[in-house]
């Protein structure tokens, strides 16, 4: 295949997999060019023959895979801290009100007293 259709057909599909999506830049590599009818079936070259596509031999599938997992829990995990963090925001303000609070009646019972300066 010339190197001319191949870009032709990168650039068709913004280097992204025709089936899955996945850009290029996310599986370090650029995809391959696939054919829907094979050549050796009667396919052709031409430009609506053939996708852009990740075509990755088994190991380099399961690290992406293992990858795009990781990705998604580091996700969920993620917005779940983010959660935890603005309710723990929340009660260090309630507690600051409660202090204040607690502050003011004290200071306001102390003026009260009589016999203190």
């Amino acid at each position: 295949m010339a190197d001319e259709l191949r870009a032709l057909v990168r650039e068709g599909f913004r280097a992204r997999c025709a089936y899955c999506g996945v850009h290029e830049d996310a599986v370090g590599a650029t995809l391959t060019v696939n054919h829907h009818r094979p050549r050796a079936h009667g396919g052709t070259d031409d430009v609506a023959n053939v996708v852009y596509c990740l075509r990755l031999n088994r190991p380099q599938l399961v690290a992406y895979r293992l990858a795009r997992q990781a990705e998604a829990t580091l996700t969920a995990e993620l917005a779940v801290s983010r959660r935890r963090v603005e309710e723990l925001e929340r009660a260090v303000l309630d507690l600051r009100a409660a202090l204040e609070s607690t502050a003011d009646e004290i200071e306001r019972r102390s003026k009260g007293r009589p016999g203190e300066p």
